[in-house]
């Protein structure tokens, strides 16, 4: 049975509580691209929203915030390591991320992000302190759901679609002169010698 909390509409001006340390449900509300402009350049990363289990003092959802580098590089001889990206797709849905083929090219492939709105999962929340001495809430790891969310019908979900500056080069290596740019879409990369695995930690 799904169970229904408040979600926020932004007009309160209570202090932001964070999520409770230990494990608890999540369903993702909503996913998108954006841009950060960090110390090595602008870097398109996928910015994921979670609606939780547990409700503030007024009775709001709380939320959490998870940001990956948008590449979904699997690893390979050279560089063993995957995107951080792809390991989460991963132990979200079960399986290998797959996408189709675009621009009838066979060299690069697209994953619909889109696909991971209402998917739920078991979130491990800890706390830390950060930079600035403010306490905060990251996910460190999510397991199988065990129990049943929905995202309410008053949910509002954030606009991706704005004009944003264009990133000072392509996140990803052109292959074939395809570059694959697109919002909503994260670059699902063959495992060739050129790719990346840049992506923000979580």
């Amino acid at each position: 049975m799904p169970i229904y909390v408040d979600i926020n509409d932004g007009t309160s001006n209570k202090e932001f509580e964070l999520v409770s340390e230990g494990i608890h449900s999540g369903i993702i509300a909503d996913i998108g691209i954006t841009l950060d402009d960090g110390p090595y350049g602008k870097k398109e990363q996928v910015e994921i929203t979670w609606l939780t289990d547990e409700a503030d003092s007024e009775g709001r959802t709380k939320r959490m915030k998870q940001w990956f580098g948008a590449s979904l590089f699997p690893g390979n001889a050279k560089r063993p390591t995957p995107a951080k990206f792809f390991t989460f797709v991963k132990q979200l849905t079960g399986k290998v991320p797959e996408g189709d083929y675009t621009d009838n090219s066979k060299d690069r492939k697209r994953f619909d992000i889109e696909s991971l709105v209402g998917l739920q999962a078991n979130l491990f929340v800890q706390h830390y302190t950060k930079q600035d001495g403010n306490d905060g809430a990251k996910i460190g790891g999510i397991t199988k759901p065990t129990k049943k969310l929905a995202v309410p019908s008053d949910f509002v979900r954030k606009d991706f679609s704005k004009p944003r500056t264009p990133s000072a080069r392509p996140l990803v290596p052109a292959v074939n002169g395809l570059n694959g740019r697109t919002v909503a879409a994260a670059v699902l990369q063959p495992a060739f010698a050129g790719a990346t695995n840049e992506d923000i930690p979580f």
